[in-house]
């Protein structure tokens, strides 16, 4: 029997036998935790910034930029019943410093390719999206060289008594992207509370700098200026329009369906869907892709199948190349949403909504076409099978007669 290939704390190798199957024994097997000790302080501070290739190289400095920028100031934990001096900041009713304005610094890591560093953007937004609606409260900011993002955050007011609440779930979702999140108003920013600084951070002795463009973030470590130059604002419209569906399971049959369908399949699928005893109705779409059909499917009300539409159709539709099947994800009153059968948004769909105006219909589509926005919303006419086939019954020329000679 295989011995266990796990080295010791002794530089030794485990002299015990491994589990059949494995290279281990059982008692390496599994990782085991061990807790941290009363003296052992757990940081949870986000670490320094990295130094940025990506960046602009900074602007020759002249004798007053140089002077302005000796000034590096240092963020440290606010006591209790301690009044803050930094701009902006108050204490909520948790007694917690919080303030009108809020910035997440998403800066590219050092392995990060745009396409990664997107990843990141979209998982934070998802995140933050299942906390909080992100519609007039989250302003994107990317950089137009290079892969580093700024998030403008604006809470509500309208329950300013409870803010970190907002805060900390937006705390919560930065961490788990690597992100850091400041607090402030304007141009200056400070470094939300952790676990080092439960009440919050303060800058002793802080006087903003007058008329400057940059944003000014302070933290534990020391300050940064951040100039926005380079970066532009994208809306919450175009982002939800740039993030692709992912795969995920679904749960039951639906009652309505959609297919997304190049013009050719129409009669084909007219016919069997008339076949299967199901009631569709059909758009006619413009894309760049080109003309697509949309069918909206359902059972007729005398439907044997069900007042479902059965599996194995589902199933068919789904094997067809060029052939997109969707399902109605959200709906307002005007507005409607589809999402990809067996897929999943990134985004939570009811905290994004509010981004789109109204009488429009969104399809989020993974395969063979992009997301596909249209408006005004299509106008959907009713289908008969029996519409493919409408011709004439005869070629005869047509025998016009004239109603009025012309003459007055």
């Amino acid at each position: 029997m295989a011995q266990c290939e796990r080295t010791l704390d002794t530089g030794e190798l485990c002299s015990n036998q491994a589990v059949p199957g494995t290279n281990y024994c059982q008692a390496h097997m599994r990782i085991v935790f061990r807790r941290a000790t009363d003296t052992e302080r757990v940081d949870t501070a986000p670490l320094p910034p990295l130094t940025s290739t990506s960046e602009p190289p900074p602007a020759p400095a002249t004798k007053s930029r140089a002077k302005a920028k000796q000034q590096n100031w240092q963020a440290s934990p606010c006591a209790a019943g301690q009044k803050p001096v930094f701009p902006g900041l108050q204490a909520d009713d948790r007694d917690i410093l919080v303030a009108p304005q809020g910035i997440i610094w998403l800066q590219a890591e050092v392995a990060d390719t745009p396409a990664r560093q997107f990843n990141r953007l979209v998982r934070l937004m998802g995140f933050l999206s299942q906390a909080l609606p992100l519609s007039g409260q989250v302003r994107v900011l990317f950089q137009a060289e290079g892969a580093n993002y700024v998030l403008h955050l604006t809470p509500d007011q309208s329950n300013n008594t409870n803010l970190s609440v907002f805060y900390d779930k937006a705390s919560d979702a930065t961490r788990l992207v690597n992100g850091r999140l400041y607090i402030g108003q304007d141009k200056a920013f400070v470094q939300y509370r952790d676990d080092g600084a439960p009440r919050g951070y303060d800058v002793p002795g802080f006087k903003a700098p007058a008329s400057s463009s940059e944003l000014l973030l302070v933290a534990h470590w020391g300050s940064k200026s951040l100039s926005l130059s380079n970066f532009t604002q994208t809306s919450l419209h175009d982002l939800c329009l740039h993030v692709a569906p992912l795969p995920g399971a679904t749960d039951q049959a639906p009652e309505l369906v959609y297919a997304l369908v190049p013009p050719p399949l129409y009669p084909i699928l007219a016919k069997y869907f008339h076949v299967h005893h199901l009631s569709y109705r059909l758009a006619r779409l413009q894309a760049s892709a080109g003309t697509l059909i949309l069918f909206e499917i359902s059972p007729r009300p005398d439907a044997l199948i069900g007042e479902v539409v059965p599996t194995f159709i589902l199933d068919y539709l789904y094997r067809l190349p060029r052939v997109v099947l969707l399902m109605q994800a959200y709906k307002t009153n005007d507005l409607s949403l589809l999402l990809q059968w067996k897929h999943r948004y990134p985004l939570h769909l009811p905290h994004v909504v509010d981004a789109f105006p109204s009488n429009e219909m969104l399809l989020l589509v993974a395969d063979y076409y992009p997301n596909l926005l249209i408006a005004p919303a299509p106008q959907f006419f009713d289908g008969d099978h029996r519409l493919a086939d409408v011709h004439l019954s005869s070629t005869r020329a047509l025998q016009l007669t004239q109603l009025f000679d012309g003459a007055p």
